[in-house]
């Protein structure tokens, strides 16, 4: 009885210690390896602490060595990375500015405050 106890117990304690091994991996890796790997930081935190154990797993033996990988690469340069989303001044310079979605052009554009849609084709 007291063996079958004491294996209970260390069952327990290597669970417990994947589970804080993944949850503190997971919070002190930096934001720009989650971003660089195509992962999200605040997704697998949250997971490891809400659903637990199984998480945990599917991080330290899925996710991390993504993030390993990902984290020899260093990080992404500025000039690699598209624009971010927002309004920037019109290419076809027909409007004062044109939406950028962060992959293209969108057909929202504004002039003199005035926000309406023109799609965008070069003449």
């Amino acid at each position: 009885m007291a063996a079958f106890v004491l294996v209970l117990v260390l069952i327990m304690l290597i669970i417990v210690g994947l589970h804080i091994w993944a949850l503190i991996d997971s919070v002190v890796r930096p934001d720009w390896v989650y971003e660089r790997a195509g992962s999200s930081k605040i997704m697998w935190i949250l997971l490891n602490v809400l659903l637990g154990f199984p998480c945990g797993l599917i991080y330290l033996f899925a996710i991390r060595p993504r993030l390993q990988r990902a984290e020899a690469l260093g990080p992404v340069s500025w000039a690699m990375r598209p624009p971010q989303p927002g309004w920037y001044p019109d290419p076809a310079r027909r409007h004062d500015v044109r939406y950028w979605n962060g992959w293209s052009w969108t057909e929202s554009v504004s002039s003199g405050g005035h926000v309406s849609s023109d799609p965008l084709g070069y003449t």
